[in-house]
């Protein structure tokens, strides 16, 4: 009997294991239904069995786990963002196809390296205090300039948001990057278009200024020139009607008026 109990045992153990490679569990039922000698085994049938059935349950959620994780990676290289994850000590720990292809990197050559190693070194100092935020469990919005692997700047919008562990410890943080490099190339002709045209504006107030300021120089002048024989005229036309009134016809006093009166408007226009 106790021959045949270690062989019976033996045999539920190969097939126990069958099913934890390959999750077969025909074979445990067939030797767990045909063996007879229950009075002996009862104990060590029913404990293989339940071990069957937490093996079974485990491969099950090692499965979907795996599922899980291979659409979520699906998911997330494809995303149109960019994303980056850091651990508690601020060295890079994921970062998706997106957020590598925007800097020109692999994803290889960018884990276990800080954000600092891909920025320039006048924003090291902002993100130190947006890290210190995180640390904090500040989330927040903001625009971030990258150092591109060829030395070009690449403008990002990002979100970030502290990880925190169930004691609300800092574990790091995981940010969303939208690239706006093409926005703010435009934002910076637009700029330079904008202050061209200020110039321009500027220079051509300054040229119709000094016009102005000739010819308020010019109407002097001409007004000036102008008044010395619309007198002379005036006056003469004055003597010739008081001095010689009675030498003159109708015709010629009359042409006089026209010329005095005329001379008076003329005096007008120059004030």
């Amino acid at each position: 009997v106790g021959l045949n109990t270690t062989r019976s045992i033996r045999q539920i153990a190969d097939a126990t294991l069958e099913v934890a490679k390959e999750g077969n569990s025909i074979a445990v039922d067939e030797l767990l239904h045909r063996d007879t000698r229950r009075d002996e085994l009862g104990e060590i049938v029913e404990s293989l069995r339940i071990f069957r059935l937490m093996v079974l349950d485990r491969r099950l959620a090692v499965e979907a786990l795996q599922e899980s994780e291979v659409k979520y990676r699906r998911i997330v290289d494809t995303a149109r963002e960019g994303i980056w994850v850091i651990g508690p000590d601020i060295m890079t720990t994921f970062v998706n196809t997106h957020m590598a292809e925007m800097l020109g990197y692999s994803g290889e050559e960018m884990i276990g390296r800080p954000l600092t190693n891909f920025m320039f070194d006048e924003d090291t100092s902002d993100h130190l205090r947006k890290m210190e935020s995180r640390r904090q469990g500040i989330a927040e919005n903001y625009e971030r300039r990258f150092r591109r692997k060829d030395g070009l700047a690449a403008w990002t919008l990002a979100s970030a948001t502290p990880i925190v562990d169930s004691e609300h410890r800092f574990n790091g943080s995981i940010a969303m990057f939208t690239d706006i490099t093409e926005r703010k190339r435009a934002e910076t002709e637009l700029s330079v278009i904008k202050d061209d045209l200020e110039i321009r504006v500027a220079e051509r107030t300054s040229q119709l200024e000094a016009a102005n300021k000739e010819l308020e120089s010019f109407s002097y002048s001409v007004s000036h020139d102008l008044r010395t024989p619309l007198r002379a005229i005036d006056g003469f036309s004055r003597i010739l009607l008081d001095g010689y009134i009675d030498k003159l016809d109708d015709e010629g006093k009359r042409l006089l008026n026209v010329v005095r009166d005329n001379t008076s408007s003329m005096g007008q226009l120059i004030d």
